[in-house]
């Protein structure tokens, strides 16, 4: 028999301890027609963030680190991949990420869980 928590997902409310914000992008063209992306804040609520992995690669003659990232929150219906999500702490460095996963748990829309890849640097 499956527990009453696999087959009704949630989040309680004190897990939710990071405030994050989306974004989706959209290209527009400098003065030279050169295309530049343009990030559009839509949504800012609370999160769940969890560091599952972490290297850093050698590319172009330095070194970039690359952390693998789930974020779980309350269902929203705009997040897709190839969004940003961003987070900044009160202290300390804030942090980029790409949303490569949208997982909508038992598609009951109640809870997400995004897996993320972070950006390293400002992008």
């Amino acid at each position: 028999m499956l527990r009453q928590s696999v087959l009704n997902p949630s989040i309680r409310a004190g897990e939710l301890t990071r405030q994050v914000s989306f974004a989706h992008v959209s290209v527009a063209q400098d003065g030279s027609g050169q295309p530049i992306n343009t990030w559009s804040n839509y949504l800012t609520t609370r999160a769940k963030m969890e560091n599952l992995s972490g290297q850093q690669l050698y590319q172009s003659d330095s070194f970039t680190a690359q952390g693998i990232w789930r974020i779980t929150l309350h269902y929203h219906a705009g997040i897709v991949s190839g969004d940003r999500c961003f987070y900044a702490p009160s202290t300390g460095t804030p942090h980029t990420f790409d949303v490569q996963l949208v997982n909508d748990i038992l598609e009951r829309h109640r809870v997400l869980q995004l897996t993320c890849l972070e950006i390293d640097g400002s992008s």
